[in-house]
């Protein structure tokens, strides 16, 4: 890895520790506001703890405004990390070979990137019932003659064509799969998956 990209990455690390964090603190100072509140005595003759009766419209509203920070600030932490999941979309399909497709085309892999931010896919193919064997498309087609791996932006698409792949132990296919560089792996399945299935 040159400096360059090794630079890109800690970058890339700092934002998203930065996105984590914000909600995060919002929510800790809601919370510290609202247990402030809720452990304040309130002065009565009796030396006696503080009652819900003693509460003063002031002490309430704050209360109340606290617990609202602190119900944003989870939504905020939980949308952040939401944010920074890598989501892709994996739907096999059965496709026939046309124009300058090679003629045993039979298969496709169709992946979508649904993360926030760009991934680059180097792998796809299916999983087998009864076996932790998979079967990767070695040599996939593009239509586009693009390279291989492919970097995908933020709600773009990929069409992995292949020829349908065989088990060589005799098992079913179970479901399609695309992973990425980072190491993150998405399945997916469909009626036509179903169908090709069937028909081994």
């Amino acid at each position: 890895m040159d400096s360059g990209a090794f630079h890109m990455k800690q970058n890339t690390i700092r934002t998203r520790v930065r996105r984590l964090a914000r909600p995060l603190l919002v929510m800790l100072a809601a919370m510290a506001v609202g247990a402030a509140i809720a452990a304040a005595p309130e002065s009565t003759a009796n030396n006696e703890l503080p009652r819900m009766s003693n509460i003063t419209t002031f002490q309430a509203v704050t209360l109340a405004i606290a617990t609202i920070g602190a119900v944003l600030g989870i939504i905020n932490l939980w949308r952040a990390i939401d944010q920074n999941r890598v989501k892709l979309k994996v739907v096999p399909a059965r496709v026939t070979a046309f124009g300058r497709a090679p003629q045993n085309i039979r298969f496709c892999v169709q992946v979508t990137n649904l993360s926030q931010f760009a991934v680059t896919v180097d792998d796809a193919g299916v999983h087998y019932h009864g076996t932790d064997k998979r079967g990767s498309i070695i040599a996939p087609f593009f239509a586009d003659d693009g390279p291989w791996p492919r970097r995908l932006e933020p709600r773009s698409s990929l069409s992995i064509y292949s020829e349908i792949p065989e088990s060589s132990t005799g098992h079913k296919i179970k479901c399609a799969y695309a992973t990425t560089q980072c190491g993150h792996t998405q399945t997916g399945t469909s009626p036509a998956l179903k169908e090709i299935a069937s028909d081994q």
